[in-house]
């Protein structure tokens, strides 16, 4: 049996169809009368559609190719999915400008990951790159030199020894040098983190200062110059290149923002409190369906899935 959320999102797409007939809106308007719960379920699901990533969640739905019994199902809704697309499209617009720059940023680049997925590759020297979903770099190799312009997202760096001609990884806060080792790099728009697995870095902020790491150390350049260096495990470094992540009490949201990296459909929180549930766990985000199945197991979580793979998070009855 359908549940009073689902009942009402499909109401609120019924009514807003702009060729319902005002049988439909008097059905509807029974429906939310019968029962308190009805009314709550209606006025959640007309927030639910207010939010502004619903604009992005829309569109992959209905880009995405669908299965007949999809399609066949979406058919009574199809216009009112369209209005309500025209109109989120006007708030997410807004909310997804910032991004091209970005965007455009990681399709002219050398090497890249795809937005959703981890990457691997081998360099012409040898050195093999692990891109997280969505990193970027270029590339320029010379007699002394091989340079690497990290431009956005993570890596972890295998580089191949070779004394002549060391490794430069620049980021966004600081030039990472190296001979052969293993490490991270991850860039943000306020700094740049540097783990070390194994070997040793060089790391100097463009800002001033510096810090020589070995295996099992951590450090963050900024605007600010170079922190304090961080004990860290090792194996973290690896964890991360193939996809795990440790959390230790994360709110939910943070947790599902993660996983959501590695999906190309969205994940949608149905109530905010919800978000705030802290999750303590080890997960493969890489792979998100099975993050979610995990989450769903241990925690008073329910998922409801949209055409297209978009999904939906509420707390289980």
């Amino acid at each position: 049996m359908a549940s009073p959320n689902d009942i009402a999102m499909q109401w609120l797409m019924r009514v807003s169809d702009p060729d319902a007939g005002a049988d439909v809106h008097v059905a509807c308007a029974r429906w939310r009368a019968a029962d308190p719960a009805h009314e709550r379920a209606f006025a959640a699901a007309q927030r639910f559609w207010q939010r502004d990533e619903l604009a992005l969640a829309l569109e992959h739905s209905l880009r995405a190719p669908q299965p007949a019994l999809w399609r066949d199902s979406l058919r009574p809704f199809g216009l009112a999915l369209a209005a309500m697309l025209g109109l989120a499209i006007l708030a997410g617009g807004i909310y997804l400008l910032p991004q091209a720059r970005h965007f455009r940023e990681w399709a002219m680049a050398d090497v890249r990951a795809p937005l959703h997925r981890i990457a691997v590759t081998q360099l012409a020297d040898g050195s093999r790159l692990t891109l997280d979903a969505g990193a970027a770099i270029d590339v320029e190799y010379t007699a002394s030199l091989r340079r690497l312009k990290l431009l956005r997202g993570t890596i972890v760096v295998e580089a191949m020894p070779d004394p002549a001609r060391p490794m430069v990884i620049a980021g966004g806060q600081s030039t990472v040098t190296v001979v052969g080792t293993r490490f991270l790099v991850s860039r943000k728009e306020a700094n740049d983190r540097i783990d070390v697995q194994s070997g040793r870095v060089d790391v100097q902020a463009y800002a001033g200062g510096e810090a020589k790491l070995a295996a099992g150390q951590r450090v963050r350049a900024s605007a600010a110059g170079v922190s304090a260096i961080e004990a860290i495990d090792p194996s973290s470094v690896a964890d991360f290149a193939a996809g795990w992540r440790s959390f230790d009490r994360v709110p939910l949201q943070d947790v599902l923002a993660e996983i959501g990296r590695y999906r190309w459909a969205p994940i949608l929180l149905d109530d905010p409190a919800v978000g705030m549930l802290p999750v303590t766990a080890r997960l493969q985000v890489s792979e998100p369906e099975r993050a979610l199945a995990a989450l769903l197991v241990t925690m008073p979580l329910q998922t409801y899935e949209w055409p297209g793979g978009t999904v939906r998070i509420e707390r289980r009855r």
